[in-house]
């Protein structure tokens, strides 16, 4: 163990003669993700939560509860492109694929 912490030393101290960079200890969230790790079980946990509540919010969705329940599988889903829609009804196509994707 203190071999491997001397190796990730050397390594540092060799990135920081060639960049600028700041040791920032151990990563918690990298890209969004969030990253936690439990060294005695050897687990490695990584979660979107944030982001998916910041996706749930901006769609009015805070306070909704997921359900395992699934789509009935003779539902028909019908296109909105293809069929007269009332105002009430209009699609945001830009807030449905920011929902999506």
């Amino acid at each position: 163990m203190a071999a491997e912490k001397e190796d990730i030393g050397w390594i540092k101290n060799c990135l920081a003669r060639a960049f600028e960079m700041t040791d920032l200890g151990e990563l918690a969230v990298f890209l969004g993700l969030e990253i936690k790790r439990d060294r005695c079980q050897r687990v490695l946990t990584i979660s979107q939560n944030s982001y998916i509540d910041r996706i749930l919010h901006r769609h009015g969705m805070q306070d909704a509860c997921p359900s395992p329940t699934l789509l009935d599988y003779n539902t028909r889903l019908v296109s909105t492109t293809t069929h007269e829609t009332t105002e009430s009804q209009e699609v945001n196509l830009e807030l449905y694929q920011s929902a999506v994707r």
